[in-house]
């Protein structure tokens, strides 16, 4: 196979309409990172693009490498997580992560500049943070829709904490009870680090912990 030929499995993170018919794609890869890509002739339906090239789809794809920039020749959907399109608070909170892992991960400067071994591992930890989170929103129960917020927080808190520790920060249990008041959820952000993905996501904790789990994080991260 060419060198200007990849393949890969990515996740959708941004698309942006260009002219008529064509697309642009921010892409996260677990061997790639985050990529752009042109998807030529997507609002034509060419080779099932239009689907394919949604926001949070997951694809095995084939792509040309250019110049500034990957050309998508071919993709074959694993996951569209159809389902948390049609729930607007599963929507909300999906979207949000979207933007964070946006906002987190750094695209390299040039096509070929390369990654470094701990961005590597970053990478592909984010990667495998990122589908587990959109699995875990899509498998939340909406039957009561309280139960399903209270889900849906404890799930973006897992990943504000995760993100945080993945690019080589932690929870320090000292500096922690120094500086937040709530030393209850100590706990729980313990296993959260300590565990892996996904194991991290099926912590056991009261509604109440669970409610505030998200600000106490933010209020370390901001004291930090």
């Amino acid at each position: 196979m060419s060198e200007k030929i990849v393949k890969t499995l990515g996740i959708i993170i941004t698309e942006t309409r260009f002219g008529d018919k064509d697309k642009i794609l921010t892409v996260l890869t677990p061997n790639l990172g985050k990529i752009t890509v042109f998807a030529k002739g997507a609002y034509r339906g060419n080779k099932g693009f239009l689907a394919g090239t949604e926001l949070m789809c997951m694809s095995n794809m084939i792509l040309y490498k250019g110049s500034k920039s990957y050309h998508l020749n071919e993709l074959l959907v694993k996951e569209n997580f159809y389902d948390i399109r049609l729930n607007f608070n599963k929507l909300d909170l999906a979207v949000e992560i979207l933007k964070d892992i946006n906002k987190y991960v750094d695209e390299k400067y040039t096509i070929d500049q390369r990654y470094n071994k701990t961005e590597e591992k970053e990478i592909y930890n984010i990667f495998k943070l990122l589908v587990a989170t959109l699995y875990y929103i899509l498998e939340v129960d909406e039957e009561l829709e309280e139960k399903e917020l209270l889900e849906l927080k404890r799930i973006k808190s897992v990943f504000l904490l995760k993100t945080y520790q993945i690019f080589g920060n932690t929870i320090n249990s000292e500096e922690y009870k120094k500086n937040v008041v709530n030393e209850d959820i100590l706990d729980i952000i313990e296993y959260i680090q300590k565990e892996d993905i996904p194991k991290c996501f099926k912590f056991k904790s009261s509604k109440e912990k669970v409610l505030h789990l998200e600000d106490e994080i933010l209020n370390y991260i901001s004291r930090i």
